[in-house]
């Protein structure tokens, strides 16, 4: 029990062991506005091929790049500004410092993966003050297939770094994600921050109420070996 917190053991046999912590960025740190997405650059397009549009950016952007390359050339650029004005506004998760700073405190390497253009996310850390906090932040790069999605980019930093998955814990408010991290080796855990409900998070991964439960999680024994 800490600080009168008990650590559930499903949610501590998650974190046991863990050295990287790592959190989602549009899925758990932060709420990205809702006219950063790819409907606003679906309809900037010279074309529109509505056979390639999804409300995933990655997956559009994906979409494109294998189907219209022409198109997809057109439409990065437009994402990458997109995303960059979404990050600059986005409301922060509330707990995000203190989790960042609990988790290094307790020996975990805390670091931010996300599927969106990753000078948007160092851009919006640093609006907040947190860039400096972060050990590592891994995002999309332009069009390159290994960085289209949270999951791909965090399997493309873990193997860049020389990391096992398996000492690896991905935290999402997003089913899907939590569900293709944990087929990819990942440990994982749900917080639910207004994306996807506990309930629907808890059938791929144990969860915790808040960023602050999950701070409490990492401090707990047991912890990075």
């Amino acid at each position: 029990m800490e600080n009168g917190f008990r650590v559930r053991p499903h949610v501590a046999r998650a974190v046991a062991g863990v050295r990287h912590v790592l959190l989602d960025y549009d899925g758990l740190c932060f709420v990205m506005p809702d006219g950063a997405g790819p409907w606003e650059v679906f309809r900037a397009l010279p074309q529109t091929p509505w056979a390639h549009f999804s409300r995933s950016m990655p997956y559009m952007l994906w979409r494109l790049a294998t189907h219209e390359p022409e198109l997809a050339a057109a439409a990065e650029p437009i994402a990458s500004a997109v995303e960059l004005d979404g990050a600059l506004t986005a409301r922060m998760t509330r707990g995000l410092p203190e989790v960042l700073a609990t988790g290094a405190a307790a020996g975990r390497r805390m670091w931010v993966v996300g599927g969106i253009s990753e000078t948007a996310m160092r851009a919006g850390l640093r609006a907040h003050g947190l860039e400096s906090r972060v050990a590592e932040i891994a995002g999309r790069h332009g069009l390159d297939g290994d960085t289209l999605g949270v999951v791909n980019v965090a399997v493309r930093a873990a193997r860049v770094l020389g990391v096992d998955p398996a000492r690896c814990l991905l935290v999402s408010g997003r089913g899907e994600v939590l569900r293709a991290a944990g087929q990819s080796g990942f440990a994982v855990l749900g917080v639910p921050c207004g994306h996807d409900t506990r309930k629907w998070l808890g059938d791929y991964a144990p969860v915790v109420t808040n960023l602050e439960r999950l701070g409490q999680a990492l401090t707990a024994r047991g912890g990075p070996g």
